[in-house]
């Protein structure tokens, strides 16, 4: 069979009606892991595979991909919640041209949702949880070598309308996945590599969407290490040559961490590392010095700048723990490399609570170097915190079928509660914080991450005109274009480097095993 896998970005539309990738996307930090391992798989059990990675060219439009639509026997769509309005561009594009191909659906939205987006899309299967085997088993299906019932994991329409959902697969061994090929890979696109260590989440937080909290495992440290070693030649079309760990909580199993890390040294190799963290690891002095040598970038969710908080998010922390690791990351001389995620505006918090996590982190920033990103709390499908509600007939997965989500003010209402007066009151506050930080000459404007709610700004925009000046605060269209801007001119300083090792630009010296080719994960 011959398939096209699409992993649509997050987007938004702009005032003059353009669409635009926004958020992570707009920075293409690194490519979608989980639609380059599919096409690994189905390649090795004879398939043909073309990917049409959308992230990388930060737009929906597949027209290139609809000229030749009929070279295909099945289309595969991956989403998140925030990609799912591209996704369903997407879909609607591929029915104007062909109403009868296969598609299916995967990603953690339509495995939330899968009786919703079969009904209000011409999307003909969803695969639920983990798709790569239950994918190949599909394909196996439309070949005619076994029923369809017998696909494991998948939802699909009868013609009568009734929605059937088969039994779902045991959970996969990721230290049997294969490594991915990223041959097809656009190159200076993107700024580093995807590989997984580890799947799901061991704990719980209220807000948390990850998936697998039930069955999170981990690959073998030595087979990981493998994946990493593996990356090695793709990295010379990359921008910054990192190695992105895209598990939830790469270092939840300090033991697992501690060998990977020392076969690594083993091996002698230097991977530029970029990951996400707890705080409980990122206090831990051993841990610290013995990651510090590969640490390129991190996340540290640190969350909530008081115990309650952090006590109601189940974090098991406390801001003494939150700032022990600071202080240890400080010592280690890696601070500057750390991203300490705050959130503000959890359901129950009132206006001091959220003061109290700025300052919280402001002192971090000030007395430790480290980086800070506050945002503010945003209803996720998949957390605790939005089940709730919607059991209680608050929100509905249908408010993620368009686009606009974080500009849509009854979403951001349903879970901040502030009032506007005290929206204005955070907006001073934060702005101030980061004046302080400019007259005193503290670090820079980049390690204090924020923006204000955009549903405030497009409906309330009075609100945030303070004393301090937020004149100079970026609109969603510019932020997405400072993100490109900063990007394309990484990519200018990198290419002539690449130029004269890629083949593709007719140079040589490249490793042969990279080819020239043509939440994301369609699972």
């Amino acid at each position: 069979m011959r398939l096209l896998l699409i992993s649509p970005p997050v987007m938004d539309k702009t005032p003059n009606g353009e669409y635009i990738a926004i958020s992570m996307d707009a920075k293409k930090v690194a490519p979608p892991y989980g639609i380059y391992l599919l096409a690994t798989i189905l390649q090795e059990h004879g398939h043909e595979v073309d990917i049409a990675d959308l992230i990388a060219s930060g737009s929906m439009d597949i027209g290139a991909y609809l000229a030749q639509l009929h070279r295909y026997d099945l289309v595969g769509v991956g989403a998140t919640s925030f990609s799912w309005p591209t996704a369903r561009q997407c879909i609607n594009e591929i029915r104007r041209v062909d109403k009868d191909i296969p598609i299916v659906l995967g990603g953690i939205h339509p495995t939330m949702f899968d009786h919703h987006v079969l009904q209000t899309t011409e999307a003909t299967y969803v695969i639920r949880g983990e798709g790569e085997y239950a994918l190949v088993e599909l394909c196996e299906a439309l070949e005619g070598k076994r029923e369809i019932d017998d696909v494991t994991s998948l939802t699909y329409k009868k013609l009568t309308g009734e929605t059937i959902r088969n039994q779902p697969r045991r959970v996969v061994n990721l230290s049997s996945l294969p490594i991915p090929d990223y041959s097809m890979l656009p190159p200076l696109e993107y700024s580093g590599i995807s590989i997984e260590s580890s799947r799901g989440c061991p704990f719980d937080c209220s807000f948390c969407s990850a998936s697998y909290r039930k069955t999170y495992r981990m690959m073998e440290p030595s087979k990981f290490v493998d994946h990493v070693e593996a990356m090695f030649p793709y990295l010379d079309v990359t921008l910054d040559r990192s190695i992105h760990i895209v598990d939830d909580e790469f270092s939840a199993n300090l033991r697992r961490t501690h060998a990977i890390l020392d076969e690594i040294a083993r091996r002698r190799l230097n991977p530029k590392l970029v990951f996400n963290s707890r705080v409980a690891e990122m206090s831990n002095p051993e841990f610290v010095k013995a990651v510090a040598p590969y640490a390129g970038r991190f996340l540290v969710g640190a969350e909530c700048g008081y115990n309650e908080g952090l006590k109601r998010t189940g974090k098991k922390t406390t801001v003494e723990l939150i700032e022990k690791a600071a202080q240890t990351l400080a010592r280690f001389g890696i601070a500057n490399l750390s991203d300490f995620s705050f959130v503000i505006g959890f359901p129950w918090e009132q206006h001091d609570d959220a003061v109290k996590t700025i300052s919280f982190a402001s002192r971090l920033q000030i007395m430790y170097g480290v980086n800070l990103l506050i945002q503010w709390y945003m209803q996720v499908p998949g957390s605790r915190l939005w089940h709730d509600q919607k059991n209680e007939g608050i929100v509905s997965e249908v408010q993620y079928d368009e686009f606009g989500l974080f500009r849509n003010l009854y979403l951001f209402r349903t879970g901040v509660k502030f009032s506007l007066e005290e929206f204005r009151s955070i907006s001073e506050i934060i702005l101030s914080v980061r004046m302080v930080q400019r007259l005193g000459g503290i670090g820079n404007s980049s390690q204090l991450q924020y923006a204000h709610p955009l549903p405030i700004r497009r409906y309330f925009p009075r609100t945030l005109e303070t004393h301090a000046d937020v004149s100079g605060l970026p609109s969603l269209r510019e932020l997405s274009t400072l993100a490109g801007g900063r990007h394309e001119q990484r990519k200018e300083q990198t290419s002539a480097q690449t130029r004269q090792k890629d083949p593709r630009y007719g140079q040589g010296g490249r490793d042969a095993s990279v080819r020239q080719g043509s939440q994301n994960k369609v699972s």
